[in-house]
């Protein structure tokens, strides 16, 4: 029960009460009682004892002395009964912390007198007798915690310090920190805890255990125990105390029986992870009946929720998108709909705190926990100084996720499972209401498609529980659905399914049929997917030779541009016959690199809402344009001369001022170098996430200032403005994370600009 360090009267005599019910009476049917027009706090009589209590918080001899009276006489007309004959009778003078010598003597006095078995103790000292607490929290801290115990590898020694999370009330904009929900635990509260794959609520939660535990160590009359429970351990189990019990013997605890009593009595904190790992071990039906699934295989979690007194704390963590809705997650669990709190992604302070203070971090890196983690402790960080940017580190998180997933669903593959995260990013791309969304029956259609059978209880929780996806709205037709709201992670999942196709074209792949959708693809896509060929030992032709497949198909579409797009990360020369014709694509960005197949291509009837142009310096570096509507080309302030012909009968929206183009920038009256700087951060810093290369920063410059570039870069490198990796075609310049906000506020005042005071 919630207890301070000094309980009032009534608060300890509760506590007490429940504690000595859960030794002595574990139905809860006795108490407190009158005999002789005397209140007596406690009575507990079964077929072989009869024992009695008083409690007191009182550290006075007279209140020892005066209760030591009242259960001497009660203890006397308890010995005269005949019911009672041949029954162990016992009295226990219970106090708050330690009796006090003098109480110690009273009590003791007072049964020598009366030959009778009267004893003064602590609370304590009583609970010892219900529960080795010491014992079960050293076992405990021995076990695993959830998916914490899954080792990410690395060179990196030791564990890293935990950086506290921060975490949003469901459907609200405030923050809360790890200090206000564990003054919720203190409280008694209850309440759950979601976020996706990898954002540390396992942690959390074994964090709260540690806290828990010190404070109990602090004040361990006055405080409740932890108990943290992995629920992907109760499979198939149908009431409380089987979990309990399954728990004790998962640590090592030999007293099942003492810890179900503890719950009972209300003297620990339950801390319950993984409320997403639980399916009926009996479910056979079809997707439609999910919200039934679920409820049932939360039976035992949401009576061990309820059942629990009501002064002790329950923490329950889950990925959210097992749930429909949050109603049905609040029901399920048995908590009410306001105790829900999202655990939230890093902030700058707390990447700062991983990886360290002055360390230049790309755009692209993650901020989810996990994935930060993986990339310090793999040094994959700093080995990007050697290798392509932001692919190679994608390519080597989603194994990560997938043998994450492999280590929690042990009936599948790793490598299964990584195929079917990168098939289901596909099928989102085609999905039929072009929401992106997919039923929970299109999804168990992919499973087959990938695993070569239905999925069964592990396989559905693998689906419902799927990284980066999140529950959308459902219909009563198809039932309810699911969608990436993790839009990097889609990407790049993407990425590995178009690599499968290009390498295989002929294959019976589903990206070997005309696409469904018309949005392409971005930039993350192409390298991912460049980066899993190389993995895989296949050179830049096999990408045109699938460009070759489409284009005799007549597959003028999205797959064909998607495919494109990795050929001119690979510098994928132009395929024999047909130079590559795209039809009716929408394209958000399209950044052109001024080589390879990307410059044969005939763009027709394309929606372009971002051209960037700024490596292009001849008209036989870029694409032809016909017939389409071009939003904003970056890199001109107006169409040259030169390359007019190459946008037949398109219409184009806006382009760059002045002074956002290379040479605007070049022509102000600036130092050199400043001027250089300026035009190095401009090309860097147009497209988030994803770097430049080295080459081109100096096009669109004088001779004169071209040799200025290492220097310029030198010194944007020092300030930690930019960083740089070794990509197939020489450097790659990188934006780093937190300096973009500042970069676009020296662009917007450019003519002021100093490199010295960076």
């Amino acid at each position: 029960m919630a207890a301070p360090a000094e309980d009032t009267g009534p608060d300890f005599e509760d506590r007490a009460l429940a504690l000595a019910r859960a030794i002595y009476d574990p139905s809860g049917s006795q108490g407190a009682t009158m005999v002789d027009g005397l209140e007596r706090d406690a009575v507990f009589t079964d077929a072989r004892s009869v024992v009695a209590f008083e409690f007191t918080t009182d550290k006075a001899k007279a209140k020892a002395e005066k209760d030591g009276v009242k259960l001497r006489d009660l203890l006397k007309k308890v010995a005269i009964d005949p019911q009672h004959r041949n029954k162990a009778i016992r009295g226990i003078f219970l106090t708050q912390h330690e009796p006090t010598a003098d109480q110690r003597d009273a009590i003791r006095n007072i049964a020598r007198q009366c030959n009778l078995d009267i004893v003064s103790m602590g609370y304590l000292t009583l609970r010892r007798s219900l529960i080795d607490t010491e014992s079960y929290i050293a076992l405990r801290r021995n076990a695993p915690f959830g998916s914490t115990s899954f080792v990410l590898g690395g060179t990196s020694a030791g564990k890293p310090k935990y950086v506290y999370p921060r975490f949003t009330p469901a459907g609200t904009t405030e923050l809360a920190s790890f200090a206000d929900l564990m003054a919720k635990v203190a409280a008694g509260g209850r309440f759950v805890i979601t976020a996706d794959f990898g954002s540390g609520k396992s942690a959390a939660l074994q964090q709260m255990f540690e806290e828990r535990r010190k404070l109990f160590f602090k004040a361990p009359d006055a405080q409740r125990f932890p108990v943290h429970i992995n629920l992907r351990d109760c499979y198939g189990l149908k009431s409380p105390a089987e979990i309990l019990r399954r728990h004790t013997e998962d640590v090592g605890f030999g007293d099942d029986r003492s810890l179900v009593a503890a719950w009972r009595a209300g003297a620990c904190d339950l801390l319950l992870d993984g409320f997403d790992e639980l399916v009926p071990s009996r479910w056979v039906g079809g997707a439609r009946d999910l919200a039934q699934v679920r409820w049932n295989a939360l039976d035992a979690v949401r009576r061990l929720v309820a059942d629990t007194p009501p002064d002790a704390a329950v923490v329950v963590c889950g990925r959210a998108q097992f749930f429909s809705a949050d109603d049905e997650l609040s029901r399920c669990l048995g908590l009410a709909s306001g105790d829900h709190y999202v655990l939230n992604d890093f902030d700058s302070d707390q990447v700062v705190q991983i990886v360290g203070p002055n360390t230049p971090l790309p755009e692209w890196v993650p901020t989810r926990p996990l994935l930060l983690q993986f990339l310090v402790r793999n040094d994959l960080l700093r080995e990007l100084e050697a290798h392509d940017e932001d692919a190679r580190a994608w390519l080597a998180m989603l194994k990560l996720v997938a043998d994450r997933e492999a280590d929690r669903i042990t009936s599948i593959t790793p490598d299964r499972i990584l195929t079917l995260i990168a098939r289901i990013a596909t099928a989102s791309r085609g999905a039929t209401d072009g929401s992106g969304s997919l039923s929970i029956e299109e999804m168990r259609r992919v499973f087959r498609e990938v695993c070569g059978y239905d999925p069964e209880e592990e396989g559905l929780q693998l689906l419902l529980r799927l990284p980066g996806l999140a529950s959308w709205a459902s219909n009563e037709s198809h039932g309810e659905a699911r969608r990436f709201v993790d839009q990097v992670l889609a990407d790049a999942a993407y990425g590995l399914d178009l690599a499968s196709y290009t390498a295989a074209p002929f294959s019976a792949h589903p990206l070997a049929d005309a696409a469904t959708w018309v949005q392409a693809a971005g930039g993350l896509t192409a390298r991912v997917a460049a980066a899993r060929l190389l993995e895989q030992k296949y050179d830049a032709g096999v990408v045109g030779r699938c460009i070759q497949e489409r284009m005799a198909k007549s597959y003028f579409d999205v797959v064909l541009m998607d495919c494109v797009q990795t050929g001119a990360v690979l510098d994928t020369p132009v395929p024999k016959g047909a130079p590559p014709l795209v039809v009716g694509v929408l394209v958000r960005e399209l950044v052109l690199h001024a080589t390879g197949v990307e410059a044969a291509v005939t763009y027709s009837d394309c929606l372009i809402e971002r051209l960037d142009v700024v490596e292009i310096e001849a008209t036989d570096q870029i694409p032809t344009f016909q017939s389409c509507l071009i939003d904003q080309i970056d890199g001109w302030s107006k169409v040259p001369d030169v390359f007019t012909s190459m946008f037949s009968s398109s219409e184009i929206g806006a382009l760059s001022p002045e002074l956002g183009t290379t040479a605007g920038l070049a022509s102000l009256k600036l130092p050199p170098l400043d001027r250089v700087a300026l035009v190095i951060l401009k090309k860097v810093y147009a497209q988030a996430g994803s770097g430049r290369r080295s080459s081109a920063l100096a096009r669109g410059l004088s001779q004169a200032d071209r040799g200025l570039v290492p220097d310029a870069l030198a010194a944007l490198a020092k300030a930690n403005f930019v960083s740089s990796a070794s990509g197939r075609s020489g450097a790659i310049i990188l934006p780093v994370r937190d300096k973009r906000s500042k970069v676009m506020e020296i662009l917007a005042l450019p003519s002021s600009f100093k490199i010295g005071t960076l």
